[in-house]
């Protein structure tokens, strides 16, 4: 696994510097319709691994309390 950088903007703040970069709305739009669908791939394409993170803290919980 490729270790990860840290960004130091929110997403939102990077697809509007780049927006900001394009010179039609309609640039500007397709450029953010294309962001969205990128976002929504990633958030797919990591939902499996989320989901197994979530299972893994809710175990973890489940054991601190039972041990305290």
């Amino acid at each position: 696994m490729q270790s990860a950088r840290f960004i130091p903007f929110r997403k939102q703040d990077i697809v509007d510097m780049c927006s900001e970069e394009l010179k039609s709305s309609t640039q500007k739009t397709s450029f953010k319709q294309f962001c969205d669908l990128l976002a929504s791939l990633i958030h797919y394409d990591y939902h499996p691994t989320l989901e197994s993170l979530k299972i893994i803290a809710h175990r973890l919980f489940l054991l601190m309390i039972h041990i305290h």
